[in-house]
This record gives structure tokens, sequence and C-alpha cells, in this order.
């Protein structure tokens, strides 16, 4: 029996699901304008389950579900996930993996090679994610959506 499609199902499912070993938990990312993640209506979000912190670094799966399918490299992508890698005190970042999905759920594109830490500035997108990821953990249900001072409407 060739057990290569069942094998690779259950692979396509767990990468899908952002984590290994324990049920995804994507929030929204509701702070952060979302044309800057796919386009408008595209949805941002970050999964809670597979945060992991270590020392001043976290690592997160991020993806971006676009309201259509968007065209990369010639192929109609739905779901984009990036697993970063933050270092808050460096104020640099990396990337470790790519995952682009189909609207059906396939696996079109993934990669497991990290790349080179790379510099965030405040005038740069990228620092909002900084600054997001690197505070403290976010109570349970909580999404990353700044609350009103005290005092203001």
């Amino acid at each position: 029996m060739n057990y290569l499609p069942l094998c690779a199902g259950v692979v396509a499912f767990l990468f899908a699901s952002g984590s290994f070993g324990s049920s995804p938990d994507w929030r929204p990312i509701t702070h952060l304008d979302s044309t800057l993640g796919g386009g408008p209506g595209a949805q941002l979000q970050y999964d809670a389950a597979t945060t992991q912190r270590a020392g001043s670094r976290v690592t997160v799966w991020e993806r971006v579900i676009y309201d259509s399918p968007k065209t990369i490299d010639g192929v109609e992508v739905s779901v984009m996930a990036v697993r970063y890698t933050y270092d808050c005190a460096a104020h640099v970042f990396s990337t470790n993996s790519i995952r682009a999905y189909n609207g059906t759920g396939k696996i079109l594109y993934s990669t497991d090679t990290p790349d080179v830490p790379r510099p965030l500035v405040p005038s740069q997108v990228g620092f909002d994610y900084l600054a997001l990821f690197c505070r403290k953990p976010a109570r349970p249900n909580n999404s990353f959506k700044p609350k009103p001072l005290r005092g203001s409407a």
C-alpha cells in the first residue's frame, strides 16, 4: 500500500493549522491596517497557541487570508502563512518558514529556510509587529486591539 498520499494529507493538515500537537488559536491583528497584509478586505491573524518566547526573542506564525485569491508568481493564493522571529532587544526580525495555500487548503508552496535577520526601524511597517509581539502576552481570548486611555471616550 502506498502511504505517501496519506502522509502528505496529514502533513498538509498540520501545516494548515499552523502548529504541531496543539490546536491553532488564530487571533485577529485588529489595530494594523489590513492593506499592509494583502489589500482591502484581507484578514491579518497570528497563532497564539504556537507563539514562543525565549529571552528577548518571540517566534510567531502570522497569516493573511485574502478576500479573493491573490496571484503570486502565477499561482492563485488564498492564504499566506509566515513564521517570523522577532528579537525585541535588537530590533531585528527573520523569516523562518513560509506556506502558501489555495482555497481548499492545499499547500502550493512551502519552505523552512531561515533568512538573515533584518533590522526594523520605527518608520517601517514591520516595527508595528515588533511592538505588538514584544509586549507581555495577552490574556486568553484577547486580541491586540489597543484599549482607550482612562478618561477618554
